[in-house]
């Protein structure tokens, strides 16, 4: 008896206090943005990135303008693998739509652009869907001219995007692609990486380089998918520290409520901010002698991250930071969420934890200052 008392306490706890947690988060006010949401590259429901966008939203209790939370499985336009909708695989726009789309929504999110392979089991064809298109483009430029939110991701104009569309947005954007990409793995050996970097890089290694591949341990991949290039940095011969990192100087990491430093193993793109201003940066944390490797291609050790647009409210993040598994249900259940953050602020040196150290504060920063904006804007009318 005096064992089972504790474990009724225990158990009652256990289910009482996710109860009055999410008690809290239905009481909670709720701010109404409708948000554009494009996500190209869903392979499976269970790896939608927009599921961290997802958490975001749900903590800081953002809805639209139904009053319905956003749901990751159908609340975005591109790619649905398992679709909601009878024979509704694909969700896209025309040309004909961007006035209406811009009316509609308040913010446009673009998580990845990068696609994928269709194929056609009736007719034994495979196509691809994927890129920034002129669609695209022209809603972008029509969504920022209103001076509506936008947050774009990563593979934003990333091959297959068509040169001309490239070209155009970049300049609309003042950001600009240098056409390499990049990884810190756990592990070189060509086993262990092959599904991240395709296996026609690992084939044609020899050709590119002439080396065998041959590596082992953590390092940096660096890829050029235009010219077919690829560079290795071995963590034991080129690394001065664990990870690469993203960096921050104090006065902005203190307004976006991120670390002033905090290891980055995710996929990065490496782009040229123009006379736009950089919030973060990525270093690679890399020796003089790698440094010169990179100097020899154009490169540097240290590049934009995060980059402030000219357009107030308007962001380009160079790092694939939405590609980060979280558990959704804990973020509509108070208490136990910010158990869960306070945790994991805690961590910050694990790479693991670059949700709750970076993500979700840099994003619920973004979305409450403009939330304020537009809440000013009605209270002005």
């Amino acid at each position: 008896m005096k064992i089972l008392k504790p474990l009724l306490v225990l158990f009652a706890l256990i289910i009482l206090i996710p109860l009055f947690g999410y008690f809290l988060w239905v009481i909670q006010k709720s701010d109404t943005m409708d948000i554009m949401i494009v996500n190209k590259t869903v392979e499976k429901v269970s790896k939608n990135e927009m599921r961290s966008l997802n958490w975001v939203l749900n903590y800081n209790k953002i809805v639209k303008s139904s009053s319905n939370p956003y749901n990751y499985e159908k609340d975005y336009f591109g790619y649905h693998p398992e679709p909601v909708y009878e024979g509704q695989y694909i969700q896209s726009f025309k040309l004909k739509d961007i006035a209406t789309l811009k009316d509609q929504y308040e913010a446009l999110i673009y998580l990845d652009n990068e696609g994928v392979k269709l194929v056609d089991p009736v007719k034994s064809k495979n196509s691809y869907y994927g890129g920034f298109n002129q669609s695209d483009y022209l809603l972008l430029k029509e969504m920022s001219k209103a001076g509506k939110m936008i947050i774009a991701e990563y593979n934003f104009f990333s091959e297959p995007t068509e040169d001309l569309v490239r070209f155009n947005t970049e300049q609309f954007l003042d950001v600009y692609s240098v056409h390499w990409r990049g990884k810190y793995f756990n592990n070189l050996d060509k086993k262990k990486i092959v599904e991240d970097i395709g296996q026609h890089w690992i084939t044609d290694y020899k050709d590119i380089s002439g080396e065998e591949w041959l590596y082992s341990g953590p390092g940096i991949v660096l890829i050029n998918d235009k010219q077919s290039r690829i560079l290795v940095f071995p963590a034991d011969e080129y690394m001065t520290e664990e990870f690469p990192s993203i960096e921050t100087n104090s006065d902005l990491a203190s307004f976006f409520k991120v670390k002033e430093s905090l290891p980055y193993t995710g996929w990065f793109q490496i782009v040229y901010e123009g006379k736009n201003e950089v919030i973060s940066n990525f270093n690679l944390n890399l020796n003089e002698e790698a440094v010169k490797i990179l100097m020899g291609s154009g490169l540097e050790g240290k590049f934009p991250a995060t980059i402030a647009l000219n357009n107030p409210h308007q962001y380009f993040f160079a790092g694939d930071y939405s590609k980060q598994w979280v558990f959704l249900s804990c973020s509509k259940v108070r208490i136990v969420s910010d158990l869960i953050h306070i945790i994991c602020r805690a961590m910050a040196k694990n790479p693991g934890q670059f949700f709750h150290n970076y993500y979700l504060p840099l994003t619920s920063v973004i979305l409450e200052n403009y939330q304020s904006s537009l809440n000013n804007v009605e209270d002005s009318e």
